[in-house]
């Protein structure tokens, strides 16, 4: 593990490097999800699930409209099992609120509340899920996508109310990230990468757009294996973070990407009733 304040970067179309995290994880061998009667440690198998969807869900360009359409099926109807599937099979790609879905899904099904929480600048391409997940007497951030959580710094997980008092407060410095890394597949569907017109690309990455039409033009698959972490370099042709920051100051905010964390979107979202904890959140951003 290592903690860091610095920025995470990534690319829509090459989408950073990271590398495996060499944990043993036990799981549960219907498909392979993690299973918390292995775990005497109730946090330890939060982290092994974060871990476990940043590994398993594909990244790239891969249209597949179940894995698009993922949230048209409520959460306590979710299939885990026929998502890993098409991870499996490259078959479909995952987001950032399917990657909260599942790991909320997992969760719920091992005896944990959690909720996914929507937040960052209305009307932009620079909202984010992430998941809030019940430990102790805590609700703590969890990210599966970036494959990241924040904690104090003693290394403890932050509770999301501090954390939101801690942002308040501009006392950025006190949240730190506390990041695994994971080998996983970055999968492009050539035919479907190939119909986009250079108009559907941001222009800061057209030129790595062109090159990697000339590289899977004789595939049907593209593949190859991606290391993504929380890392501060810029990598690839897009830095998510640094244009999030830059919206933040459209929007009069200190341009800094923990700012966004108060910006909530939508309600939260959870197979179990979790109305007043929605009710405490939004109590919290409005103090």
């Amino acid at each position: 593990m290592r903690i860091t304040n610095h920025l995470f970067s990534i690319s829509i179309l090459t989408l950073l490097s990271v590398y495996l995290s060499s944990c043993n994880t036990k799981v549960n061998e219907s498909c392979g999800v993690p299973d918390i009667k292995n775990y005497p440690d109730t946090l330890h198998f939060i982290t092994t699930v974060r871990n476990y969807i940043a590994e398993k869900a594909d990244i790239g360009f891969f249209p597949n409209s179940y894995c698009a359409d993922y949230f048209n099926t409520p959460l306590n109807d979710a299939d885990v099992c026929k998502f890993i599937q098409i991870f499996e099979k490259d078959s479909g790609v995952t987001s950032c609120g399917l990657s909260a879905y599942i790991m909320t899904k997992i969760l719920f099904n091992n005896g944990i509340r959690a909720c996914i929480y929507n937040y960052g600048p209305e009307d932009t391409e620079y909202r984010h899920a992430v998941c809030l997940v019940q430990y102790q007497n805590k609700w703590i951030f969890c990210d599966p996508y970036f494959n990241y959580t924040l904690v104090d710094e003693a290394a403890q997980p932050l509770d999301f109310f501090e954390t939101v008092k801690l942002i308040k407060q501009k006392q950025f410095s006190k949240i730190k990230i506390e990041t695994d890394t994971v080998l996983c597949d970055l999968v492009i569907n050539s035919k479907s990468f190939s119909s986009l017109t250079a108009d559907n690309v941001p222009e800061e990455c057209r030129a790595r757009y062109e090159e990697l039409k000339s590289e899977i033009k004789s595939v049907a698959i593209w593949k190859k294996k991606e290391k993504i972490y929380f890392n501060y370099n810029t990598l690839g042709c897009r830095n998510f973070m640094g244009g999030l920051e830059k919206e933040l100051i459209k929007i009069g905010k200190t341009p800094d990407f923990r700012e966004a964390i108060i910006i909530k979107s939508n309600s939260i979202i959870s197979p179990s009733d979790l109305a007043s904890l929605n009710a405490q959140i939004d109590s919290a951003l409005a103090h």
